[in-house]
């Protein structure tokens, strides 16, 4: 899930949710990451993110 995003997309934010049994939220934590060239890409999210671009573009 993505959180937040600062300007000009330097960071992103990552939360991590934890529930319980019945659904309800037990614990979460969250961090912002810093993106530079050195952060590769991940294949499965660039997937979606290619084929979200091309639904936009419909």
């Amino acid at each position: 899930m993505i959180v937040e995003s600062q300007v000009l997309g330097k960071k992103l934010g990552k939360l991590i949710v934890k529930f319980n049994s019945v659904g309800k939220i037990k614990e979460f934590e969250g961090e912002l990451l810093k993106l530079d060239p050195e952060v590769e890409d991940d294949p499965e999210i660039a997937k979606i993110l290619k084929e979200y671009l091309e639904q936009m573009k419909k």
